[in-house]
């Protein structure tokens, strides 16, 4: 009787732990799908409600300060911050007039989020959307975000970041920007048009961040640091963050912080709080930007909001769970990425963005495992009657139990390859002619040339739908990719990489990886891939070394996996996580060939023929004689990016089975192609060695020239994204062209 309450007590301790924990969970989820809701039926009329305030013609050169002493001798950076410092005001491109619900309803917005960000860190922006950026209630505060950016560049670059800009403010409504030059020393200037807008728009926010597009921000601990200020409702002084004091002007002109004598003449700053990011309130940002009408505009912005405290009597204060300069533990041994060092900041400075979306989901980990612990004991009690008095979770009876729930249960586990010993290195290679004077990468390579095999992480086993599902892949697209390239793999899967049924027949998307660093970092790595994996379920990744000379591993490795999981795949796209790829463009060319069921030979991208190996012990794709004797590959498409049939991909496998592996992947696909008696061809539209426009006056990157091709290489996310969306765009004008084909 005694051993029945007390399951029924535990029992009834966990529903209760798990009632407590999805009640607060689903609490904060409506809350945030009512904003949500909320900005969504702002997004429809974004076109009809952008007021811009006040309308400012552009500001000119103020050509009398080349008579300033000494000017002449200035670095040319100096020199254009010098002939603008008057400017105080510029067109408005981008805004929001509503983003605060307008100005009398500004006092809702516990929290704005004022980001720093340049017109092409769209990864940025993409990742801090998804994490610490997310607008939403958190202990019933409203948290907002608006990311504040001038223009970059010139003519067509100008051009296309500016339409970027315009796409994501279409999308997600959180971009102000104004027409000025976005550069290191216009950043006090972008501070004081920001604050100008909140004076308008949302004076009554109770407090800001205001920081970095690179900062790690705990935007959760922040809300409670500021509930818990006493008698500050955002309506007196704050001003807090990493205090920097006692420090003056750098004269040193190779400094990116230089300020001359013309500049500054006194050898002191004010106390100030680094720029990467500090917290204040509404009041301080409005008497910020009162006292900076009478302050001449210094290049270096967080010393700027220090002069502004200054002249009105205030000063910053430090805190400690701000980190601009970097989080420094002071032990070798010891994970400098552990989410345990970071639960209790407010802010780190500088995090790159795969970084960012690790760190924020680790901060979750606990509640997670709390919750999975506790469904495991429910399931166990109540699957264990009251006269079973084994109380020990044995490996057996955990198996049952979730053997019995497999199709029930949250968690859902995924049959793995076989388990695969890691190969060993091959030390005797070391005995080769000359191995010594070999770069070490290529010493590497040659250590593990033997190894076929190699231990799973991540598998994919049902991804073309099991096995007769597999016959109804007809674009498989097998995408290269590193683990620390987390914002390349996000911008594929919105673009041309997404999943989807198009003509009739539908495309599927697969990450291979292998494994990067070592220690924590690897060890940091694989959990970002793993998290993504939860997230997509599109990533096959081994445990080698992910480096440009294993490329031919990491598609033998693929292969094999084709073999055994996807062999009926009719036709796949095999190429790098920075090419632009027009599937659609791509399933048309397939579905008109005159043999479309991908069960004949096709092998075609940019062709190389006669292509000398390259013997310089400098270059990346050096090949030493003791790897390949002949001078000359066999013709081969370029690696970048190469469409071929499912019947080509696993001939190549088989041929690979007798074909030692060679460092360079695409020349080994050609050299596997000639063992076959086949041949790759050449294809118009794939262009693995980028664009080449002829005319000088033309935009490399002109949705007009992308929109019949297959394929070009080498893209930055934001390009990517902005070409994809302008390619698809329906009202696209363009002179008529005969496709490629």
């Amino acid at each position: 009787m005694r051993k029945i309450k007390t399951r029924i007590f535990l029992v009834v301790g966990v529903f209760g732990l798990l009632a407590f924990h999805f009640f607060r969970y689903s609490d904060h989820q409506k809350t945030f799908q009512k904003n949500t809701a909320e900005n969504n039926k702002q997004k429809k009329t974004l076109g009809k409600n952008i007021s811009y305030g006040h309308s400012w013609e552009k500001c000119q050169q103020n050509l009398t300060a080349a008579n300033i002493s000494g000017f002449s001798d200035l670095p040319q950076n100096i020199k254009d911050f010098l002939f603008y410092r008057h400017c105080r005001h510029f067109p408005m491109l981008l805004d929001l007039p509503d983003k605060c619900g307008g100005a009398e309803k500004s006092g809702d917005v516990f929290l704005l989020l004022v980001i720093k960000s340049s017109p092409a860190n769209y990864e940025r922006r993409e990742v801090l959307r998804k994490t610490w950026g997310k607008e939403r209630l958190y202990n019933g505060m409203l948290i907002r975000r608006i990311f504040i950016s001038g223009v970059s560049g010139d003519g067509y670059e100008k051009e296309r970041l500016n339409n970027l800009l315009k796409l994501e403010q279409k999308e997600h409504r959180d971009v102000l920007q104004w027409d000025f030059s976005d550069t290191f020393y216009n950043l006090t200037l972008k501070q004081i048009l920001f604050l100008e807008w909140m004076e308008r728009n949302c004076p009554n926010a109770r407090f800001l961040l205001n920081g970095d597009d690179d900062v790690f921000a705990h935007t959760n601990n922040m809300v409670v640091y500021l509930q818990s200020l006493k008698g500050n409702n955002g309506s007196s002084h704050l001003f807090t963050g990493h205090l920097i004091q006692n420090v003056g002007p750098i004269r040193a002109t190779q400094s990116k912080y230089f300020i001359p004598v013309q500049v500054q003449k006194s050898d002191s700053y004010p106390p100030y709080c680094g720029g990467g990011g500090f917290l204040l309130s509404g009041y301080t940002a409005m008497l910020i930007y009162r006292m900076s009408k009478s302050i001449q505009i210094l290049p270096i912005d967080d010393v700027y909001m220090g002069m502004c405290l200054a002249k009105a009597g205030l000063g910053p204060s430090s805190h400690m769970g701000v980190k601009t300069a970097g989080l420094h533990i002071p032990f070798n041994k010891i994970d400098k990425l552990s989410p345990c060092f970071y639960k209790d900041v407010l802010l780190v400075h500088r995090f790159l963005p795969a970084q960012m979306y690790l760190m924020t989901f680790s901060r979750g980990n606990f509640a997670a495992l709390l919750v999975l612990g506790a469904v495991i004991m429910v399931i166990y009690f109540c699957l264990y009657s009251a006269d079973d008095t084994n109380y020990n979770f044995s490996r057996s009876q955990l198996t049952v139990v979730f053997n019995k729930n497999l199709s029930d249960t949250l968690i859902k586990f995924h049959k793995h390859e076989p388990f695969v010993p890691k190969c060993e290195a091959d030390m005797s290679v070391a005995d080769m002619k000359d191995f010594s004077s070999l770069p070490d990468a290529m010493k590497d390579f040659l250590y593990f040339r033997h190894c076929r095999t190699f231990p799973m992480l991540l598998d994919l086993p049902d991804k073309c739908g099991g096995d007769d599902g597999h016959k109804d892949v007809f674009l498989l697209l097998v995408i290269k990719s590193s683990p620390l390239n987390y914002d390349r793999r996000e911008v594929l899967r919105k673009t041309w990489a997404k999943e989807r049924l198009h003509n009739g027949v539908w495309i599927r998307r697969i990450f291979i990886l292998g494994t990067s660093g070592s220690g924590y970092e690897k060890e940091k790595l694989n959990k970002l891939v793993r998290e993504e994996q939860k997230d997509f379920n599109d990533i096959l990744q081994w445990d080698f070394n992910d480096m440009f000379h294993n490329l031919t591993l990491k598609q033998m490795l693929f292969f094999g996996w084709m073999e055994r999981n996807c062999p009926n795949a009719r036709f796949l796209l095999n190429g790098d996580d920075d090419v632009f790829a027009h599937t659609d463009n791509m399933i048309e060319y397939l579905q008109n060939l005159p043999d479309n069921d991908g069960s004949k030979h096709l092998f075609t991208g940019y062709l190389f023929v006669d292509e000398k190996v390259v013997r310089w012990k400098g270059s990346k794709y050096f090949v030493p004689v003791e790897i390949q004797k002949s001078n000359t590959y066999p013709p081969y498409c370029g690696g970048g990016g190469y469409l071929l049939s499912g019947y080509t991909a696993l001939t190549i496998y088989r041929m690979s089975q007798s074909i030692p592996i060679h460092p360079i992947d695409d020349a080994y696909m050609g050299m596997c192609l000639s063992k076959a008696g086949l041949s790759p061809s050449s294809h118009i539209g794939m262009k693995t060695l980028g664009l080449n426009i002829p005319t000088k006056e033309a935009d490399n990157l002109e949705p007009c020239y992308l929109r019949d091709l297959l394929l070009v290489h080498r893209f930055l996310p934001a390009d990517m994204y902005l070409m994809w969306k302008e390619v698809h765009n329906p009202h696209l004008k363009c002179n008529p062209r005969k496709k490629h084909r």
